[in-house]
């Protein structure tokens, strides 16, 4: 055989294992134009357009051949979860992988192929179901990250010792596991706070290691450390450790650089969405325009399509000029969206405000289609303004996926990679793009990945409800939510709960009163107590008036009696009570949360037989007074949720025993009413506070999109599955 026919075999077994993008998804059997336009599907090409970063997220991969993956040696990168087929063990046919993300994958034993893997630095095998990991650790030296939560294991192997660049090791949710086969890495420990205190670790990279609710860890004395880098500490379940152990671990590295650079998305700033494009579905419902995300989403990919091989990147302008004609006045909407449902990521914030008072040189760059001068006016309105330069992909047509925008940030300053460090989101082009570049990187988890491992059934319930835009709007505020100051539990639970189930209810009542043109609403005590002031929130004109009525059960009773003086006397005395409000209108609305003798709407009626007056209720039992006109938001009986209702919607003041003088007079409490009083203006007002930052975020917005049933799901995870601290 002559040596051209041996280089040409050559050439041919190299050319037949680089695998574009589309060529992996076409044989996976998935749509290509999904590709990069839904965060389940992500895939990345290096200059030679072979396919060097792969991720689906919940994809079905039964329709094509799986081993397309292990047929693509360039991967340096390969996140996949909850596939419905067996991922084979053949990690060692991609020697290039640095970055291995696998969950909600079931093994019948861990894929050893994995410890042939000697590049590889960061290892996630999540919910697999591993029942032991094998000890051959010491082949892959180079790790830095260890994830193993979710599994059914004991023990770690002793070769786990042998990882001298061990960071992070994480073993949540395994209640099997019982340490070490050897001593645990454990210097001290303080029950107190659930944390292991440790020593320093060299680099300055995030070491945070979780070792949540295992008591064997937790009177441990007088253990030897695993090595001086790693750090291990519980979690109290909460965001708020993790925020401060990577701030603290963030802010030292950067007294160590002299330039920082930020990424804008998912760094800077956070967008009030789980996925980027929620934003254009969110668009179609608002402005009803039938077909605009998937139009969106396809103008876009062919102006990428055009460029490639001449520009790394397009510009918003470009995407508008190709989308079909019917989509085009959408243009100025979609900058409106963005613009008003991006904020500031508040962890970062406070990273970035240091950076500046230790006088470092601030720089951005991102990888974005939006233009400059839009970016620039969405960092000032969120407060970044002290910043030396920005570098845009669309400004210059290069990209940080490639390396090429930095390098444009490096010869425009004059700096050298050794004066940089970049802090961003993406782990291919904010970490190992850069990293390759010699700049050193900090990887800074998305918001939402930080709320799906601070609580797992919050990542199970998006599974369900990741293509309801009220979910992905709802989770996305309570991820920015969950990076700021923590309050107390029962504000955090108005936050996360009531305020979700509260303005769902509210928004659905506008639209109600709208359609029905009813100009007056009394919310009746004391469920209405945080309703009215939600509603008013939503509806600040004065074309809708509202009051908050009392109308105590006594009264009522008395008022519908069948004993003529009683009921002539009560009549008598609450209409008395009624005068300070304005109750002219022919027609009313009655609202509350939960009935089943409507004893506040029968009252009403009884007393103004010539109005028209219908009550609004979150659900009420059967109408047994065929009479009256009722609405309600949950219409499904079987879900009993009556109680926390209830809960949710009451006030901070104990119950009314009747009205006298045209004035409540409230009984006296017992020791349970005592505690609920003194715990609802938290959950008031962290109800009220989670209604603000949704209207905020949507601005003269027909915005009503928090489903019932899709709210009754939310709050069936805390009744169905709460935590220790719930209970």
């Amino acid at each position: 055989m002559n040596i051209k026919v041996v280089f040409l075999l050559l050439l041919y077994t190299v050319l037949s294992h680089s695998k574009t993008c589309i060529d992996i998804f076409s044989k996976l059997g998935l749509d290509v134009n999904k590709l990069n336009t839904d965060t389940s599907y992500q895939c990345y090409e290096n200059t030679n357009n072979e396919a060097i970063s792969l991720e689906l997220l919940d994809v079905d991969l039964s329709n094509g051949n799986v081993d397309v993956i292990f047929e693509t040696p360039s991967l340096e990168i390969l996140k996949l979860s909850s596939s419905n087929v067996l991922i084979p063990n053949k990690f060692n046919e991609l020697p290039n992988l640095v970055e291995i993300f696998i969950s909600n994958i079931n093994y019948e034993q861990f894929p050893d192929s994995v410890f042939k893997l000697e590049k590889l630095k960061e290892l996630s095998f999540n919910n697999c179901g591993f029942t032991s990991i094998p000890d051959k650790f010491n082949n892959i030296l180079n790790l830095t990250t260890l994830r193993l939560s979710g599994n059914k294991f004991e023990f770690l192997p002793r070769s786990i010792y042998e990882l001298k660049n061990l960071t992070t090791i994480e073993i949540n949710r395994n209640p099997n596991f019982k340490g070490l086969a050897l001593n645990p890495v454990i210097t001290t420990v303080n029950n107190e706070e659930h944390k292991l205190e440790s020593n320093e670790f060299k680099n300055n990279e995030n070491s945070n290691t979780n070792l949540e609710n295992n008591e064997n860890f937790r009177n441990a004395e007088d253990q030897q450390p695993l090595d001086n880098n790693t750090k291990m500490t519980f979690t109290a379940n909460s965001n708020y450790k993790k925020i401060d152990e990577l701030s603290y671990s963030l802010k030292k590295a950067i007294n160590e650089y002299n330039v920082i650079s930020f990424d804008i998305f998912d760094t800077l700033l956070v967008r009030s969405y789980v996925r980027p494009v929620d934003l254009f579905i969110h668009m179609e419902q608002i402005y009803n325009v039938t077909g605009f995300t998937e139009a969106r989403m396809m103008a876009e990919r062919r102006v990428r399509k055009t460029v490639q091989g001449t520009k790394e990147d397009i510009k918003f302008d470009e995407i508008y000029e190709e989308i079909d004609e019917r989509y085009k006045w959408l243009k100025e909407k979609e900058l409106l969206l963005e613009y008003q449902s991006s904020n500031a990521r508040l962890f970062i914030k406070d990273i970035y405000e240091y950076a500046c008072q230790q006088n470092k040189k601030i720089i951005i760059i991102s990888d974005i289609y939006l233009s400059k001068q839009f970016i620039v006016k969405l960092l000032e309105k969120n407060g970044y303004t002290n910043y030396d330069s920005i570098y845009i992909s669309s400004e210059y047509y290069k990209t940080k996926g490639t390396g090429s925008l930095y390098n444009v940030a490096m010869e425009d300053l004059n700096l050298s990679v050794k004066d940089i460090l970049h802090v961003g989101d993406n782990l291919f082009s904010d970490v190992n793009r850069p990293r390759k570049l010699g700049i050193n990187a900090f990887y800074v988890p998305k918001v939402i990945e930080f709320l799906f491992q601070t609580d797992s059934r919050i990542e199970y319930f998006y599974k369900k409800y990741k293509d309801d835009i009220g979910a992905s709007i709802m989770l996305g505020l309570l991820a920015y939510h969950s990076e700021g100051t923590y309050n107390n539990y029962w504000y955090e639970f108005g936050y996360k709960y009531a305020g979700p189930l509260i303005l769902g209810y509210m928004q659905w009542l506008e639209q109600q009163l709208k359609k029905e043109d009813i100009s007056k609403a009394l919310f009746v005590a004391r469920d209405g107590y945080t309703l009215e002031k939600v509603f008013k929130l939503i509806h600040p004109s004065e074309e809708i008036e509202t009051h908050y009525i009392y109308l105590p059960r006594k009264i009522a009773n008395e008022c519908l009696s069948e004993n003529p003086e009683i009921a002539e006397k009560s009549k008598k005395e609450y209409m008395y009570y009624l005068e300070q409000f304005d109750l002219q209108s022919k027609r009313l609305a009655v609202i509350d949360s939960v009935t089943y003798w409507f004893s506040s709407q029968r009252t009403l009626v009884h007393l103004f037989p010539e109005k028209e007056i219908k009550g609004y209720y979150w659900l009420y039992g059967n109408n047994l007074f065929n009479n009256l006109m009722c609405e309600s938001f949950q219409n499904d009986h079987r879900h009993r949720i009556g109680e926390i209702i209830e809960l949710i919607m009451t006030a901070p003041t104990s119950p009314v025993e009747t009205i006298a003088n045209g004035k409540p007079i409230f009984k006296e409490m017992n020791e349970t009413e005592n505690v609920r009083v003194k715990l609802y203006p938290d959950l008031s007002s962290g109800a009220i506070n989670f209604a603000k930052d949704y209207l905020s975020a949507f601005k003269n917005l027909n915005n009503s999109n928090l489903s019932c049933d899709m709210l009754i799901e939310w709050i069936k995870i805390f009744l169905q599955r709460p935590t220790e601290i719930d209970k």
